[in-house]
């Protein structure tokens, strides 16, 4: 039925496909939370069909829906920053961010870079330099970087006040 782009049929394939794309990560362990959700979701609606003295009318709320079931830990995507995959946002030559989103996601970059070079710092005044949490850190920080510039670089006015802010901070 109509809205095109196959309907039922084509969104049966998307949910059973595995995506991965800067802003999705979707595969095994996605559904099985979608389908739980669902699940403990539509519970008080089946029992409220099953019911012989139903109410006239049934009520569900979103409000809190977040916190019933937050996202999946690791989908599959790895990295995520600002509300991107980032190997995939790398991948992607930085595609799909527009001049809104970029200012937001850059912030949202130097948070995490701030945040996972603390880490590092700890893990290597730990001696522990060499672990594969530092090695993680350390290419989590690659991986942010090289996001960093791509953002900059797709967004000239961004990377003309990026400059502007490194050279007031360096005035004397």
């Amino acid at each position: 039925g109509g809205g095109g782009g196959g309907g039922a049929a084509a969104a049966v394939a998307f949910y059973d496909a595995t995506h991965a794309s800067a802003r999705l990560a979707w595969g095994p362990a996605e559904r099985d939370a979608m389908v739980a959700a669902l699940a403990v979701e539509l519970s008080p609606l089946v029992s409220w069909i099953a019911s012989s003295d139903q109410p006239a009318a049934f009520e569900w709320s979103s409000a809190g829906l977040d916190e019933r079931h937050p996202p999946v830990a690791d989908a599959g995507g790895g990295l995520r920053v600002g509300g991107v995959y980032v190997a995939h946002f790398n991948a992607a030559s930085g595609a799909g961010v527009g001049p809104t989103e970029a200012a937001d996601l850059l912030k949202a970059f130097v948070a995490a870079l701030s945040a996972e070079a603390a880490f590092l710092g700890r893990l290597q005044a730990e001696g522990a330099h060499r672990s594969a949490e530092a090695q993680g850190a350390a290419a989590n920080l690659k991986q942010m970087w090289t996001s960093v510039a791509l953002v900059l670089e797709a967004h000239p006015p961004l990377h003309a006040a990026a400059e502007a802010a490194q050279a007031a901070a360096q005035a004397p």
